[in-house]
């Protein structure tokens, strides 16, 4: 297994062909040696969790005949998440981040129980029904308590593990919970990204936007490099197509598009960032260091908290700024095409109450988008006084990333019905063209079909990344053509 985990190697892990762990000769002879300096500490002075009690109670010592109850307790007494469950993927994230921290030999892990750790996540088990993961009941603090301690009684049972002391607050402690949610959302959040330059591009071809405001001259002159990014890849889009502008000057949602989907990709950038860091990180406590223990708090999930704060800010953006461009294609005022994008005014409404679910999402996420990690409520009889709400951002995170893929959805809806009401016909090596066929390949029709159908087929084009790997693979070949 590789020393640096990257997001990208973390989603291989977790999800689609799942990789298996494997670790060193070297790596095993160092946890087996690290857990004897840990069992030679604690014979001669206090080491938290492991001869101690926890929180508020880290005065009282825990004898040597209690330690199988004490373990076993620490397991079932913080087991008390609450709501819906994980997705397998969610829980084999936080598995992965669990024994990737505990391979490197900070934490008091013993070799026996890790391996039984590594055999449960290669045989691709998941926490079973009884054993789920709630997401409600961390903080954020601590590491995320409840829903580790449900992870730990998941794997110590399957594992049939009998805990040595201080293994159950090595698999309690860390942002594992924090981090594989918000590792999920930042990766999502990068196809999104691209999908949003997709959808805005086709509006503008629909509406015969003007684009010269993707000239990348004009975007040098602002000093912001994702700025430019965004113009560049919208642009690209276009090929070497060249048609007439409708205006001189277009709305802002059309002309400013890659002032706004820029600032949105610098914080997908920066939550990446820090997730990768996260990922590598050692968030458990205490630590060994040198022949030493340490006692501090690196589960406190502050940074990983502001994040997704950021990042669910921004994906609001990108919804809102969408749901415009929506409007602009529903408004036959404003764009001379029939309105609500119907065929047969009057008798059929067209996609009129598609816009109505983009508000309704967009208006969930500016709610969502209140920030979490500026709250704190002091736990633990004021011994954990500040806390940093990390879970429920990383939650509200998830959620506009969902909700913004609907959105960003129905835009593409819109803009390729408008484009068949324009009779769209571009040449086979004009990159909109292929997208535009691809998104139609997969639209359902027929006299029966919802609106909402047609919707939901679109998301999972936009959810699954096609859209975006079509756009890639499109502009590859226009490049190739020249």
């Amino acid at each position: 297994m590789k020393k640096t985990i990257s997001l990208n190697d973390f989603i291989a892990f977790c999800s689609g062909n799942y990789r298996k762990i494997t670790l060193t000769r070297r790596e095993w002879a160092y946890i087996s040696e690290t857990r004897k300096i840990w069992e030679d500490l604690a014979a001669k002075q206090q080491v938290y969790g492991f001869n101690t009690g926890i929180g508020p109670f880290f005065k009282e010592y825990i004898p040597p005949e209690l330690q199988a109850e004490f373990q076993r307790n620490m397991l079932l007494r913080h087991a008390a998440g609450v709501g819906e469950f994980l997705s397998d993927e969610e829980a084999r994230g936080m598995m992965f981040l669990l024994i990737n921290m505990l391979r490197r030999g900070y934490s008091c892990i013993s070799r026996e129980t890790l391996e039984r750790l590594i055999d449960i996540f290669n045989s691709n088990i998941v926490p079973i029904p009884g054993m789920r993961i709630p997401e409600h009941g961390s903080v954020g603090a601590s590491g995320d308590l409840a829903p580790q301690a449900h992870l730990a009684r998941f794997l110590v049972a399957i594992g049939y593990c009998e805990l040595k002391p201080g293994e159950a607050l090595a698999l309690l402690n860390g942002t594992h919970f924090m981090t594989s949610l918000l590792a999920r959302t930042v990766y999502c959040s990068d196809v999104l990204a691209k999908t949003a330059d997709v959808a805005a591009a086709l509006t503008i071809l629909a509406l015969k936007g003007n684009l010269e405001a993707l000239d990348s001259r004009l975007h040098a002159l602002r000093l912001h490099p994702e700025q430019s990014r965004a113009a560049r890849n919208i642009k690209r889009l276009f090929g070497e197509a060249d048609f007439s502008a409708q205006a001189l000057q277009d709305s802002y949602s059309l002309r400013c598009t890659a002032q706004v989907h820029g600032p949105v990709n610098e914080a997908i950038d920066q939550a990446r960032r820090v997730v990768e860091r996260e990922i590598n990180s050692i968030t458990c406590n205490p630590v060994l260091i040198a022949d030493e223990i340490i006692h501090g708090g690196n589960f406190h999930g502050q940074i990983l908290a502001m994040q997704a704060d950021f990042l669910a800010i921004a994906l609001a953006t990108l919804a809102n700024i969408s749901e415009r461009r929506i409007d602009r294609l529903l408004n036959g005022q404003l764009s001379g095409l029939p309105q609500f994008l119907s065929q047969c005014p009057g008798l059929d409404s067209g996609l009129m109450i598609a816009q109505y679910t983009a508000a309704d999402l967009c208006a969930e996420n500016k709610i969502l988008s209140h920030p979490a990690s500026v709250d704190s409520i002091p736990l633990a009889a004021g011994q954990e006084d500040f806390v940093s709400m990390g879970a429920g951002a990383v939650r509200k995170a998830r959620k506009v990333c969902s909700n913004a893929a609907k959105v960003l959805a129905i835009e593409l809806l819109c803009a390729v019905r408008a484009l068949d009401l324009l009779n769209f016909s571009g040449p086979e090596e004009f990159p909109l063209t292929r997208i535009y066929k691809t998104i139609k390949s997969h639209n359902i029709t027929g006299n029966g079909v919802t609106l909402s159908e047609q919707i939901q087929a679109t998301v999972k084009l936009v959810e699954y990344g096609i859209v975006a790997q079509d756009a890639e693979r499109a502009v590859e070949k226009s490049r190739r053509h020249i």
